[in-house]
């Protein structure tokens, strides 16, 4: 099996996916107790049990699993209560901004917790900030940079728990829009549900409505009590907490989401059906902004967002902290998990190595965030000739590459500028997610070998900017006095 091996297949766009939602029947399905509209919680799930399938090689799913043993969640989660708990007995948790984002992004800085996605945000806006955190593997990671921090996972805790006593109501809700939607889905695509997927689809809508009440009266009281003027967020397009941004956008706070991960034509997130684009109700769902990294990006997606070019802090952040080698010594080709076929990378990792094993270019594979716990633990940092990437600063890693290898990893774009060649591997999922993009596409290991020994390079300057904005901070700024103050 090889991430080339699906490029033959006959290709099918985001578009192609997309008209099973494209009618007004999915916006009549609504929550019995909250009439909370169910399909931006249940999108992403229904639309990626049908990417894993024609996407993926290895894999019927791309949702990633989450890690880390119960004894550790009940760890972290009993800290959580007492967290929050004591955060709402002694003192105000009133602030300016409200700001989510997902734990997969801290780092250790020696003495505190940062967060790359939002810590930076955090003194840019010179206004008083409370985080909003979501775990990661379950990890208790305190203390932390940001001065004050309120963990999400005990109202997502609650909501699950909830969830597991589905009422009749949530059951028929359930069973009718996975009737729909497999209907349309065979109809539109010759896409067939299996009994299995269909009986966990059902039992997820049914628990995911189930605790849409509570979920809507535990953020309207974290907002109560925070009053923000700005919820600030990532993945606020996914749907996975649209009762949050309905609740802030409902009680009149400004909300916008910042990117956090590339974005395109085939991200299923940040495109959507005519139905949904043009529904007034439904665009309560999500963020009235998008602070993107860049103009590039914007132009890649039809979310019904307002689109701000502010660039990328983590980016502007790291590339001070780095010192770019001298040319001659990057002799790295560096390839970038997606999180989920890794194998199929390192084999890749391993072909590109013999293919290359009369020059002196080392080959080294950095794992997706998601995975890199599981893959260190499995591997190593050696698979032969093939290095496992551990920094922690992925710029390092850069500044030392000749070539940066990938599908459809952000930090393709990140090494505009850092890395001589970017090279995006020519499979079906790339092809999906980046029908256009700046990069050379190759569709063989001998291909590779080819634009990694000639004379083409990665794209700089003017292209740069379109894709990363500069001066974040100051656009950031501009934005919080004129949309927020």
């Amino acid at each position: 099996m090889s991430l080339f091996n699906s490029f033959i297949d006959a290709p099918i766009a985001l578009s192609d996916i997309l008209l099973i939602e494209d009618t007004p029947e999915i916006l009549d399905f609504r929550c019995p107790l909250s009439s909370i509209l169910v399909w931006p919680n249940v999108r992403l799930l229904f639309l990626r049990t049908i990417m894993g399938d024609l996407l993926y090689s290895s894999s019927n799913s791309m949702d990633f699993p989450i890690l880390g043993n119960s004894c550790k969640a009940v760890s972290s989660l009993t800290r959580a209560f007492l967290h929050n708990g004591s955060m709402a007995i002694g003192r105000s948790m009133c602030a300016d901004i409200l700001l989510k984002t997902e734990g997969v992004g801290d780092e250790w800085t020696g003495a505190a917790w940062f967060n790359r996605y939002a810590d930076p945000f955090v003194t840019a806006a010179e206004a008083r900030t409370t985080v909003l955190l979501d775990m990661f593997e379950w990890n208790w990671n305190e203390p932390r940079c940001a001065p004050q921090s309120y963990y999400h996972a005990p109202i997502q805790a609650v909501s699950a728990l909830r969830g597991r006593q589905s009422s009749t109501a949530a059951k028929f809700q359930a069973t009718a829009l996975v009737d729909l939607l497999e209907r349309r889905a065979l109809e539109i695509l010759g896409w067939k549900l299996s009994a299995e997927r269909r009986n966990y689809l059902y039992k997820t809508f049914a628990a995911k409505i189930t605790g849409l009440p509570y979920q809507d009266s535990a953020y309207r009281k974290l907002l109560q009590r925070v009053k923000p003027k700005l919820l600030l967020g990532s993945s606020g397009c996914y749907g996975n907490h649209a009762p949050l941004w309905l609740a802030a956008n409902e009680m009149g706070i400004v909300t916008a989401e910042y990117q956090h991960g590339a974005i395109s034509q085939g991200h299923d997130a940040y495109n959507y059906s005519a139905t949904i684009v043009a529904s007034e109700a439904y665009r309560q769902y999500f963020p009235k902004y998008l602070l993107s990294y860049g103009d590039w990006w914007n132009e890649q997606v039809n979310v019904p967002v307002e689109k701000i070019s502010i660039g990328y802090p983590s980016r502007e952040e790291k590339l001070t902290q780095i010192t770019q080698q001298d040319c001659s010594l990057q002799r790295n080709i560096l390839l970038l998990g997606d999180g989920v076929e890794f194998e199929l990378y390192l084999k890749l990792a391993q072909d590109i190595a013999a293919a290359l094993d009369a020059t002196d270019l080392r080959v080294v594979i950095r794992p997706h965030p998601l995975e890199r716990t599981a893959v260190i633990a499995r591997w190593g940092q050696n698979v032969g000739k093939v290095c496992i990437d551990t920094n922690a600063n992925i710029y390092t890693a850069f500044s030392e590459a000749h070539t940066v290898i990938s599908e459809v990893s952000t930090g393709l774009f990140e090494a505009v500028g850092l890395a001589k060649r970017v090279i995006i591997i020519g499979s079906k999922k790339s092809r999906f997610c980046f029908p256009e993009s700046p990069f050379a596409i190759s569709n063989s290991v001998q291909e590779i070998v080819s634009i990694v020994l000639g004379s083409e390079t990665a794209p700089s300057g003017q292209s740069e900017n379109r894709i990363w904005a500069p001066n974040w901070r100051e656009n950031f700024r501009e934005f919080f006095r004129e949309k927020v103050k």
